[in-house]
């Protein structure tokens, strides 16, 4: 600092002196030529000097309207009944998963039980909806909406990959589908289990009604049926242990997916739109936030514009002025010369 302000004192003098004693010089009419282009330099040096702190500035306008873009998002979410216990949704999927681990445990005894058939049948079906419902969401409310789309799949799959007999898995999907168009409140668990066994009571009697026909279409043929069902009495018995087993499961499976029984799925569109501009904007945030970090981090400046910019640039522009200064105080010597000089020959004009 001392060195400058002693170089600005010096200059000045120098400049001073050098415009009072030669203020007939016609050097000081290209002082202008050589100051003006200076400080265009000048800017420039400073303008580039200070690019990283403009662009910060322009990142940290943008991060504060989109904080408040955010604010504003958060004050319009939408009002949704649903269930927020993390806890009894991960309970009352992961007892879906116990169909997946059951047919696991099967492998290990014989696979000629019934239930071990119908949970083979059935676990690739199983398996994927367990994993939508283990997908990573930003809300427990988004979480549900995925778990209880692939609760949709889940059945249709069953059905078209014939995973479940067409008896069972027929009144399975409608039984689904009615308790959707109920609108049951989170509260309403046992108006689900008596679905469920609803629907248990209407699959057993339409299997015996399917019987009972197949009986009666036999006819005179019945006697010959029966005689040779007893001779493979292994085989009508696992049948019908079979579909006991798809009725006991599709009743575990309604239980289950009680959730999305309970799930306000009308309104989630709205809710759905409301958390992808939300998650867009936040997004956005995330990504400004990296780019000033990485922008402060990155910030390098030219060593040789620095070292200009820090020590030889001051003292050019001090020289620039220094000139400015030479040229004004020659301007006022010659002003006052003219001066003088007019005074003098008016004076002597009035002597004559």
């Amino acid at each position: 600092m001392t060195t400058i302000v002693c170089f600005i004192i010096i200059t000045f003098f120098m400049a001073g002196t050098l415009g009072f004693l030669c203020y007939r010089s016609s050097i000081w009419n290209f002082v202008d030529v050589i100051y003006y282009p200076l400080a265009a330099v000048g800017v420039l040096l400073l303008f580039a000097s200070n690019s990283t702190q403009r662009e910060l500035f322009e990142l940290d306008q943008l991060l504060d309207k989109h904080k408040t873009q955010i604010q504003e998002i958060d004050s319009k979410i939408p009002d949704l009944e649903t269930m927020r216990n993390g806890e009894l949704i991960e309970a009352s999927f992961h007892l879906v998963a116990a169909i997946s681990d059951f047919n696991t445990g099967c492998s290990k005894t014989s696979r000629f039980d019934p239930r071990c058939i119908v949970a083979g049948r059935v676990d690739n079906s199983i398996s994927a909806f367990i994993n939508a419902t283990k997908v990573k969401y930003s809300s427990p409310e988004l979480r549900l909406l995925g778990a209880c789309s692939a609760a949709d799949r889940l059945l249709e799959d069953m059905l078209a990959k014939g995973e479940l007999s067409s008896l069972i898995g027929d009144e399975l999907i409608a039984q689904y589908r009615t308790v959707l168009g109920k609108n049951y409140q989170p509260l309403d668990y046992l108006s689900v289990i008596s679905e469920a066994e609803a629907f248990k009571q209407r699959a057993i009697g339409r299997y015996a009604r399917m019987r009972a026909f197949d009986q009666a279409s036999l006819g005179g043929g019945a006697r010959l049926h029966n005689a040779v069902l007893a001779n493979n009495y292994e085989s009508k018995k696992l049948i019908l242990n079979m579909h006991k087993s798809e009725i006991d499961f599709g009743k575990t499976l309604l239980q289950r997916l009680y959730p999305c029984f309970v799930f306000p799925k009308k309104n989630y569109e709205t809710f759905a739109q409301w958390t992808n501009t939300r998650l867009n904007v936040q997004r956005d945030i995330t990504q400004i936030a990296r780019d000033r970090i990485r922008l402060q981090e990155s910030s390098e400046v030219d060593p040789f514009l620095l070292w200009v910019n820090l020590n030889l640039w001051p003292m050019i522009l001090v020289v620039a002025l220094a000139l400015k200064f030479a040229k004004g105080t020659a301007v006022m010597r010659f002003a006052t010369a003219a001066f003088n000089r007019r005074h003098s020959t008016r004076r002597l004009q009035d002597q004559d």
